[in-house]
């Protein structure tokens, strides 16, 4: 668990840290580092301790607000699996990777008079990739779900992200 303070951060053996911290709102982070063997992945939370960060005389804001462009809590987890490495393929040489991550954000919002709202995001993404000598091909699928996202917002506008999008990726390193 993370204790944040302006003075240090205690965190659990083998974590780095994962979110920086700017002006008044503290947060807090953990990144947990891929494991080994066949498994692969690692996830993340950041939040905002103190929802009303702003204070009177700093901005012109109304007191007590919450800092624009700032979820109060995110959260991202993503998770591989090697089914060569894993022993469940074994006619094949090289690294065949399935997996799959979430990723979810708050609601936020982007005026520091706190109306006008960015509704909060959901994503499912998923790939299969497969390596072998100096070769790679994989397959990305994002937003899996065909959620209704929005990458960013400023004032009262907000621009979408992308739906249900597939990449192909062929790679030779040399």
């Amino acid at each position: 668990m993370l204790e944040p303070d302006r003075r240090r951060v205690r965190l659990p053996a083998g974590a780095q840290r994962l979110a920086a911290r700017s002006g008044d709102g503290p947060g807090a982070g953990l990144k947990r580092p891929p494991a080994a063997g066949a498994w692969g992945g690692g996830g993340g939370n950041c939040c905002a301790l103190r929802r009303e960060s702003v204070r009177a005389g700093l901005r012109a804001s109304p007191a007590g607000n919450q800092v624009a462009f700032v979820s109060p809590n995110t959260f991202t987890l993503w998770t591989t699996y090697d089914l060569i490495k894993g022993g469940l393929i074994k006619a094949l040489a090289g690294q065949l990777l399935l997996g799959g991550g979430i990723t979810y954000a708050d609601t936020y919002f982007t005026d520091s008079a706190n109306t006008a709202i960015i509704p909060n995001t959901f994503s499912l993404d998923a790939l299969v990739s497969y390596k072998h000598d100096n070769y790679r091909v994989a397959l990305n699928g994002y937003n899996l779900t065909d959620a209704l996202n929005y990458s960013s917002g400023f004032g009262n506008r907000a621009i979408p992200a992308p739906g249900r999008t597939f990449t192909l990726t062929v790679c030779a390193t040399f």
